[in-house]
């Protein structure tokens, strides 16, 4: 189920209601195996989630980077128990990696998102269209970054640009250079007070690389790239969300080798708007896009307005999502019968401690 969101307004309108309960606001800047880092103001302290959160994180879920909540503060301001999550305004999740599905929160309350790729071999149309689908189901504004710009003369960068466009519509795209400095201001342009923006990509694409360019200092860890592959270290291990001097802020994430689509909270749709609509133009309604005669996405792939490997891409998200849809109702099912049995086998005890039949 696509997780529920509220506007700035209502979240801001939650963080102002905290003091009414006698409550700090606080939000989650890292999120580790022995608890959680929160900046509350200008600081950024321990804390650790109180255990009715604990004990109903089945249900409401935990903490993740970028949330809002609500602490309460102790040992002289050294530490902090958690309370609280706020409604959260955007949330970038993902299908997680392994043989279960489950979903991941990989940030929260995030305005922009920056999905990075290296143009050293790491670029990837059809990975971007997936990267894409998700990240606009998240909320957020999102921009791609097309990295390592300077291995490439301008003829290359434009022809590499325009096919980009081709695929990702009115979603503004940058060719950047972390060596050269070449397009990092345009970047840098999106740093505001109050702006929240998530890097995502593969390992390697030099999002800390870029991250480091745009604070004019190193201040996060690099790692090298393989010359035989193009693929780097993780070097980011974990999420981490970093505050600047003009108020604006960044996570900065590990690189993903899987991006798995999550139900409806990905946005395939918008992500292959000029296809969607062309299949409103179909001459029957329940056309399946395959050998039906007046299929309109046919039409546009034969007469090559629509490239066949996008529309390719575009059937296999789909499937991805109904997959995923699937799958969860099977676990929901199964999950609900093991409830179920755990009732009865109750109820059995019960009434045979009562010394009555069932």
């Amino acid at each position: 189920m696509k997780q529920e969101t509220v506007s700035s307004e209502t979240l801001s309108e939650a963080i102002a209601a905290l003091k009414g309960k006698g409550l700090v606001p606080a939000r989650v800047t890292c999120v580790h195996r022995s608890g959680y880092t929160i900046r509350v103001e200008s600081s950024d302290i321990p804390a650790d989630a109180s255990g009715k959160m604990l004990f109903n994180a089945d249900t409401n879920g935990l903490p993740a980077v970028g949330d809002w909540t609500g602490v309460s503060v102790v040992d002289n301001g050294e530490r902090a128990i958690i309370i609280d999550i706020l409604p959260r305004k955007t949330v970038l999740t993902r299908r997680a990696s392994g043989k279960k599905v489950t979903e991941q929160v990989i940030a929260t309350n995030v305005d922009i998102i920056f999905i990075v790729q290296g143009l050293d071999g790491n670029y990837n149309i059809r990975r971007l269209e997936r990267y894409l689908a998700q990240a606009k189901g998240s909320g957020a504004k999102a921009v791609v970054i097309l990295t390592k710009s300077d291995l490439h003369s301008n003829d290359e960068i434009i022809e590499i640009l325009s096919e980009a466009e081709k695929s990702i519509g009115s979603v503004p795209v940058h060719a950047v250079s972390s060596v050269s400095g070449t397009g990092v201001e345009a970047i840098k342009s999106y740093l505001e007070r109050d702006v929240t923006i998530c890097f995502i990509g593969s390992s390697g694409v030099g999002k800390s690389t870029l991250i480091n360019r745009m604070a004019g200092f190193d201040m996060l860890a690099i790692g090298d790239v393989r010359e035989k592959d193009g693929k780097g270290r993780h070097t980011t291990t974990r999420r981490d969300l970093i505050y600047f001097e003009d108020g604006s802020a960044l996570i900065d994430t590990p690189g993903m080798r899987e991006f798995g689509l999550w139900d409806d909270s990905s946005d395939v749709g918008n992500t292959f708007e000029d296809i969607e609509e062309l299949g409103k133009q179909c001459r029957f309604a329940d056309c399946q896009h395959e050998t039906e005669p007046g299929c309109a996405i046919l039409e546009a792939i034969e007469s090559a307005d629509i490239d066949p490997k996008r529309y390719k891409s575009y059937l296999k998200l789909q499937r991805e999502l109904q997959f995923v849809s699937d799958s969860k109702r099977e676990q929901y099912l199964k999950d609900k019968n093991t409830r179920e049995k755990g009732y009865k086998r109750i109820l059995h005890e019960h009434y045979k401690f009562k010394g009555k039949d069932l």
